[in-house]
C-alpha cells in the first residue's frame, strides 16, 4: 500500500557551493552517490550542484512517488528530480498548446520527458490526454483522473413540485473573466432576450483582466442594471451561492476552450440546469438532453435560445437538474483519492521491478 504525504519546507540557500555544505552536513552514502550522478549527467559540479539544489530539502523525505503540481514544464526541476530515481508525476489541468511560453519546442519537450523513465503524467480528462499524446505523450506514461466534488447535505425546496416557475429568471456563470470562458457570449445572448423582452438577470462569480471589456460590452448592450460582477469569492461562498441558486437559476458554461470543467460539476451537483458549449472535456461531464444541454460554440443565438427552452418547460429543467446530480454523486473525493493512490502504486512497483533497491513502502 502507498501512503500520501504532504511535506512544505521553506529554505533559502544563498548559492551553490553553500548549499554544498548544507547539503553533505551529516552526509550520508546515498547522498554522496546522488551528488556523483548529478555530476555524470550535467557534465560540471556547478551545473550538478544548481540541480540537486532544487531537490535538496525534499531529500530525506524519502516518497516513494513525487507529484509535480505545475502550470507548465520546468525542465530544470524535471531533470532535478529525476536524480532521485523515484517516479515523478507531473499534473496536465489545461489545454497544452495556450499554456504560458508556449512555442514549438513545448512538443518536443513533452515527447523527451514522454521517454524517460521516470517521467510519467496525470490528466483530468480524456480530451487533454488525448491532446498530450498528439504532442508526444505515449499513452502507457498518462492516465486520465477527472477531479471529483465534497458533497454537502443540500436540500431543494423544489423536490416535489413537479417543475420550476420563477418569477425572475436568473442566469448564472463562475468562471474566470478571460477570453477563453466565454463571459462576452453570455452577455451578448443576454442582450438578445432582453430585446425579445425578457426579464433576466445576469450573475458572474469570478475575477480577471477581462472585466472591463466585458463592462464595456454590456453599456454597449443596455444591459449594464442585469448584470452582477460578485469578483473572487472563497470555495465555500461559491457553494452556498450555487445551493441557493438551486430553484431560481440557469448555469451557463459557454467556454470557448475547457480542459475539463470544474464549475459545471459543482453546479451539477447542485442540481442546477445547465447550458453549456460542447468543447474541451466538457462533453465527459454533460450529457446532451440528459444532463444538460449544449448550444454550439461562439452562438450567442443559440445559447440565447437554449436558455428559452429551459425558461419555458419547467418539467425538462427539473429533469436534467436530477439527471445532473445524480452523474455528480458518481464523482466523490474519495474515488478521485483511490485512483491516484492506485496509480503511485502501480507506476511504483514498475520502478521496484527495474531497480530492486526500492523497496521502501510509506
Amino acid at each position: 500500500m502507498v501512503q500520501a504525504g504532504v511535506q512544505s519546507r521553506r529554505l533559502v540557500i544563498p548559492g551553490v557551493f553553500p548549499f554544498l555544505f548544507w547539503f553533505l552536513k551529516g552526509k550520508t552514502p546515498s547522498k554522496i552517490v546522488l551528488i556523483q550522478k548529478a555530476i555524470q549527467k550535467a557534465g560540471s559540479l556547478r551545473k550538478a550542484l544548481l540541480r540537486v539544489r532544487k531537490i535538496g530539502p525534499i531529500f530525506d523525505f524519502n516518497a516513494d512517488v513525487i507529484h509535480v503540481e505545475v502550470s507548465r514544464l520546468l525542465p530544470g526541476l524535471h531533470t532535478a528530480l529525476e536524480l532521485l530515481d523515484r517516479p515523478v508525476v507531473t499534473s496536465l489541468r489545461a489545454d497544452i498548446n495556450v499554456r504560458p511560453h508556449f512555442d514549438s519546442s513545448w512538443g518536443k519537450r513533452l515527447k523527451n520527458y514522454s521517454r524517460r523513465e521516470n517521467l510519467y503524467f496525470h490528466a483530468v480528462s480524456n480530451y487533454l490526454k488525448l491532446e498530450a499524446m498528439r504532442y508526444g505523450i505515449c499513452n502507457s506514461k498518462c492516465t486520465t483522473i477527472h477531479q471529483s466534488i465534497e458533497f454537502r447535505d443540500l436540500k431543494f425546496p423544489d423536490e416535489d413540485t413537479g417543475g420550476r416557475s420563477f418569477d425572475r429568471k436568473r442566469l448564472i456563470m463562475v468562471s474566470r473573466l478571460a477570453h477563453v470562458k466565454g463571459v462576452d457570449l453570455a452577455i451578448s445572448a443576454l442582450g438578445l432576450l432582453k430585446k425579445e423582452g425578457y426579464d433576466l438577470r445576469l450573475e458572474i462569480v469570478g475575477g480577471g483582466m477581462e472585466l472591463s471589456n466585458l463592462q464595456e460590452l454590456a453599456a454597449r448592450l443596455s444591459v449594464t442594471d442585469d448584470i452582477c460582477f460578485y469578483g473572487d469569492k472563497t470555495d465555500d461562498w461559491v457553494m452556498d451561492f450555487l445551493a441557493e441558486s438551486a430553484t431560481s437559476s440557469i448555469f451557463l458554461q459557454p467556454s470557448r476552450r475547457e480542459a475539463y470543467g470544474q464549475s459545471i460539476l459543482e453546479a451539477m451537483a447542485s442540481r442546477l440546469p445547465i447550458i453549456a458549449a460542447n468543447v474541451g472535456g466538457i462533453g465527459e461531464l454533460i450529457s446532451d438532453k440528459v444532463t444538460g444541454l449544449f448550444f454550439k460554440p461562439e452562438s450567442p443565438a443559440d445559447l440565447a435560445d437554449k436558455i428559452k427552452k429551459i425558461i419555458h418547460d419547467g418539467d425538462l429543467a427539473l429533469k436534467l437538474s436530477r439527471a445532473a446530480r445524480v452523474e455528480a454523486m458518481k464523482r466523490p473525493a474519495h474515488k478521485e483519492a483511490e485512483e491516484f493512490l492506485s496509480f503511485y502504486s502501480a507506476i511504483s512497483k514498475i520502478r521496484r521491478r527495474s531497480s530492486p533497491s526500492m523497496n521502501r513502502v510509506i
